[in-house]
């Protein structure tokens, strides 16, 4: 998985689920459009998909997390999983709804997202 990344941190947010209600959020989140595309990750296949360290993406991998400051989501993404959470990853996100993706992942369970934008990142957190 971790060859395949998908467009990994540029418009999209990434939901730490402690108990994935994988059908839920399937739903309520297919139902906020068609451009939305759904991942999930858990375990080790799920950190090795993000990589924290940076050292299977590589150096530009590298320099965009210290640039942006993104180490410390992709941190917390990984020790979540590490701890039996899964995280679920939205593609494809813009400013039009984003409130609505992180409403529903909310409302499914999601105990930390971040946003991650062109060149920034948002935390949300459970409210």
């Amino acid at each position: 998985m971790a060859n395949e990344m998908h467009n990994f941190l540029t418009n999209q947010v990434a939901a730490a689920m402690p108990q994935l209600p994988a059908e839920s959020v399937l739903n309520s989140v297919s139902e906020l459009g068609p451009e939305l595309e759904i991942e999930i990750a858990a375990g080790e296949e799920g950190i090795a998909h993000i990589d924290a360290s940076g050292s299977e993406h590589g150096f530009l991998s590298k320099m965009r997390r210290t640039l942006q400051e993104e180490q410390l989501p992709i941190t917390m993404l990984s020790d979540a999983m590490e701890a039996g959470e899964s995280v679920v990853f939205v593609h494809n996100v813009d400013d039009d709804n984003l409130d609505a993706v992180v409403a529903a992942l909310n409302e499914a369970g999601a105990s930390v997202q971040f946003y991650f934008g062109d060149y920034s990142w948002r935390r949300f957190d459970r409210s």
